[in-house]
């Protein structure tokens, strides 16, 4: 008796699973279909990105090692952030090697460059501002800014300083750029103490004239 009701119970599976199939069948087939060719896609994408992250640490690497002879061509194939830390790194040897207009130059087609991240073009800003204050270019600070805040923004307030006390001799606007330095960025020790150093020599020089 048992046998019968085991042989009508895997009929009645057999069945189940036919109606599965003439109903669900090509949903099945075309899902597994698709799941392959997902996992295809998805390799192939994989297998490029390193193929593309390996090409681009290829072009960096030859800029370091060779940067007289680097075809600049090369670095349009970087996205905006390698691209521009390539070019700080080319607009510092630029510097080292006293060609000044060439790196003047490069510092401002990043500070200029919209598509790069903003504190690498503050960085930029910040050495533009730097030849102009030390006279390696011709220039004014209050011509290269930028239009949102940057990590370099304190040490651009003290180029402000300096300009106004050391270039202009308004140790008057110096002290009172250098007084907000102090208040704003107590944290940083370091810019503190050269705010703090640089207030105490113009407030001599202030002092001294009257």
């Amino acid at each position: 008796m048992s046998d019968i009701f085991r042989e009508v119970d895997e009929a009645l599976k057999q069945e189940k699973v036919k109606k599965f199939w003439s109903e669900k069948g090509n949903f099945v087939i075309a899902f597994v279909l698709i799941l392959i060719a997902g996992t295809g896609i998805y390799s192939g994408y994989k297998a490029w990105l390193h193929s593309d992250q390996e090409n681009k640490t290829a072009i960096i690497i030859d800029l370091y090692e060779s940067p007289e002879t680097f075809e600049l061509a090369r670095l349009d194939k970087l996205g905006p952030e390698q691209k521009s830390m390539a070019e700080l790194f080319l607009a510092k040897k630029y510097l080292t090697d006293n060609k000044l207009q060439e790196a003047f130059q490069t510092f401002e087609a990043i500070r200029n460059n919209i598509k790069t991240d903003i504190n690498i073009r503050g960085l930029a800003a910040y050495y533009s501002r730097n030849m102009v204050l030390n006279k390696q270019v011709d220039g004014k600070l209050s011509d290269i800014t930028l239009p949102a805040p940057t990590i370099w923004d304190g040490l651009m307030d003290l180029q402000n300083a300096l300009d106004a006390g050391s270039v202009e001799h308004n140790h008057a606007e110096a002290i009172k750029i250098l007084d907000g330095i102090i208040e704003k960025y107590p944290a940083d020790k370091s810019l503190l103490q050269q705010a703090q150093q640089l207030k105490y020599v113009y407030a001599y020089d202030l002092n001294k004239g009257q």
